[in-house]
């Protein structure tokens, strides 16, 4: 039995470096590599001991690496090594390991120090999460597998690999004997290697660097191309701390059509023995087989909508130039009849010569987009036409692929009910002269019953080119919310829009609807006789803001003002801006019972009383914010409460002359930009408790007005 013994790990840091009492333990993969390859050795060969002993015949020690296989569509576990956050700032970046080594090599200013972990009563242990935790002595939130691989591998070449081990244990061992994988098409693979693979594709024997994270193209025979051998690629990448390397073709395509795609194998003479290679499904990528990718003498390959029968008609198909082309137009036919319009962007990636330095090679990433997509920023339903034909149905905040209009189609917008009207704007030519990356087109909407009204709507629709495909999004710029009493008329950029007493938004959209910085918006209240002249409306406030609110003050004749909080912040999209009006002052009722509210001015009420019904909240417009104070009384009663101010905020008591209810609360609160909240709610008993510190005299007390 193993009674224990001592694990030596190097590990680099500065000559500087203050390390505290206790030294912590510092892993890194390899390391835990290491102890687990002694764990093993050190029981077999004690078990090997042992059956030497009872049989009096040798027993050699084998070894094999845990591996873990899954399949394209599994989910690979990951694990993060932790290491302490002190020590990260000392250390060299543990990013790609083999900087460890050499840093601990060149690095004069560094040295090596043994840190001593001690083991105690293990007996066997085949599980490197358990000695971890044994080692760190916390608990670590690692997977359950009996193995922790820190290698993914992936083959999507189309054929078979078999990958061989180098150097991944020699030099802890040097009698340790390398071990073959055979990794199938379109198959995950998990294990513990270092940095250096042999992988045998076909005939083809390649000595594969995994040092760092890039793209590697390796030659692997000619093709029937003499300017373009047939080639491999091994992509390394780190994701969730792990790192993943993908031996694939040089091209990959992303399916970001609402259509399920297939890549497929046509025969050039003998257009019946199409075949179906691969599906590739919505929101999804396929790997392009390297056979496949080498079959003409073109760089071409080719896709069809995806259908149950294996062999599929050349005529329902179309081409991908690859290497050629970066930007295609192409169109497939389905089932029904429908002609499905793409647009295919191909993006360039730089990689490197097999195991060498140099640049100068690249890989294929092939994005299969719908010609047009359309975005529906309003905050209302919407549907559209593609050439007159079909409503189909946008809800609001939503997108969709109109997979059947190409650049050439004719779009039409329909409001189903805004303003209690239906409404339909004019038709839309999507052939655009395109003057940079987006543009803006004004769409006017008229009444659908009645299209020769002078009424109009306006819209604005955005283009944006992404991989030379359409994204178009209709939205309007502003969103206003009244929230008071009052009809309200708003001017910006000289465009006057009544906005009247409703929750729901009033849409905006200036007739200047390109995009600009520092607009000005203007309130004034509507229906109240005025002139034209700027006096009438309030100041100036801005529009263009990721948020803001003010207050601004609206006169009328009389010198009466009004303030009104301006609340501007931006919308569900950054095209839009939510613009919100509410009073200045807010009153809300929380007694039981309903009372009455009047502003007055050296003891002379400014106005009506206004009713207060229990749970309602009104909107309160004070003559005087300066000067003025208010009262309250109940309704069935009349007795005045004594004056109290709306400005500080603070919280106090209100007499009332009622037996069962006869104090008032009253709570004034402001949000820092000057809108007011008023509460009233039921005083009771207990609600304000006394305690008497003093430990011998007694207190009494009384209400101010009782001295």
């Amino acid at each position: 039995m193993l009674q224990g013994y001592l694990v030596l790990i190097e590990a680099v840091a500065s000559n500087v470096t203050a390390w505290p009492v206790p030294v912590p333990e510092i892993f890194r993969p390899s390391d835990l590599q290491y102890i687990d390859y002694r764990l093993r050795k050190l029981v077999n060969d004690e078990e090997s001991m042992q059956n030497s002993n009872d049989s009096d015949t040798n027993t050699t020690s084998s070894f094999s690496l845990p591996i873990t296989r899954k399949t394209m569509n599994d989910e690979c576990d990951t694990r993060k090594w932790h290491t302490h956050e002190w020590l990260s700032k000392n250390l060299p970046n543990d990013d790609d390991e083999m900087m460890m080594n050499e840093t601990a090599a060149t690095s004069n200013s560094s040295s090596k120090i043994n840190i001593l972990q001690g083991i105690n009563s293990l007996s066997m242990v085949d599980d490197e999460t358990q000695v971890f935790n044994d080692l760190r002595d916390e608990q670590l939130s690692f997977t359950g597998n009996d193995s922790q691989p820190i290698w993914c591998l992936f083959n999507g070449t189309g054929y078979d690999l078999i990958v061989d081990y180098l150097g991944g244990f020699e030099e802890f061992d040097g009698n340790i004997l390398s071990t073959s994988i055979n990794i199938k098409h379109n198959e995950f693979i998990q294990l513990l290697v270092k940095y250096q693979l042999s992988v045998k594709i076909g005939d083809v024997v390649k000595t594969i660097n995994l040092n760092r994270s890039c793209k590697r193209v390796y030659d692997l025979s000619p093709s029937t191309n003499q300017n373009r051998p047939i080639q491999m690629l091994c992509d390394v990448q780190i994701r969730n701390d792990r790192r993943h390397v993908v031996f694939r073709s040089l091209a990959k395509i992303y399916n970001n059509t609402t259509v399920l795609l297939s890549l497929i194998n046509i025969d050039l003479v003998a257009t019946e023995q199409n075949h179906k290679i691969a599906t590739i499904e919505v929101n999804d990528q396929c790997f392009v087989p390297i056979d496949l990718l080498y079959t003409y003498s073109i760089s071409q390959i080719y896709i069809a909508a995806h259908g149950d029968e294996n062999n599929i008609e050349t005529n329902n198909c179309c081409s991908i130039d690859w290497e050629n082309k970066p930007t295609m137009e192409r169109t497939l036919k389905l089932n029904d009849g429908t002609e499905v319009h793409l647009t295919i962007f191909t993006e360039l990636n730089a990689a490197y010569m097999e195991n060498t330095d140099q640049l100068d090679h690249a890989c294929f990433n092939i994005y299969i987009h719908p010609t047009l997509c359309l975005i529906n920023l309003l905050p209302i339903d919407i549907k559209y036409l593609i050439d007159f034909v079909k409503e189909i149905d946008l809800k609001s905040n939503q997108s969709c692929s109109m997979i059947s209009a190409n650049r050439n189609s004719t779009l039409t917008f329909i409001i189903q009910s805004y303003d209690n009207t239906r409404w339909i704007s004019d038709a839309i030519d999507l052939e655009f002269e395109r003057t940079n990356d987006h543009y803006e087109y004004l769409v006017l909407f008229h009444y659908a019953t009645s299209p020769n009204l002078e009424k109009t709507l306006r819209m604005i629709l955005r283009v944006d080119t992404i991989h030379e495909s359409y994204r178009l999004s209709l939205y309007s710029p502003f969103w206003i919310f009244n929230y008071i009493d009052l009809k309200l008329e708003l001017q910006i950029e000289n465009n006057r829009t009544f906005i009247d007493v409703a929750q729901t938004p009033v849409l905006v959209c200036p007739e200047r609807f390109e995009s600009e910085t520092n607009r000005k918006g203007q309130l004034r209240l509507y229906g109240i006789e005025q002139g034209d002249t700027m006096a009438d409306w309030s100041e100036n406030f801005s529009l263009d803001v990721i948020r803001n609110i003010r207050m601004v003050s609206c006169e009328v004749p009389n010198d009466r003002k009004y303030m009104i909080c301006v609340d501007v912040e931006t919308g569900p999209s950054s095209l839009v801006k939510i613009i919100e009006f509410s009073p200045s002052v807010v009153i809300i009722n929380k007694s039981i019972i309903a009372i009455e509210i009047v502003e007055t001015v050296s003891d002379k009420e400014q106005d009506q009383w206004v009713s207060v019904y229990p749970e309602q909240t009104i909107p309160f417009w004070p003559r005087n914010m300066k000067d003025g104070v208010m009262r309250v009384c109940y309704t069935f009663n009349h007795v005045k409460s004594s004056p109290f101010t709306i400005t500080p905020t603070y919280r106090t008591l209100l007499q009332m002359d009622y037996e069962e209810h006869p104090v008032l609360c009253v709570e004034v609160t402001t949000n820092g930009q000057g809108r007011i909240t008023v509460i009233f709610e039921d005083y009771e008993a207990n609600d304000t408790p006394l305690a008497n510190c003093e430990q011998t005299d007694s207190v009494s007390f009384c209400e101010i007005d009782d001295l």
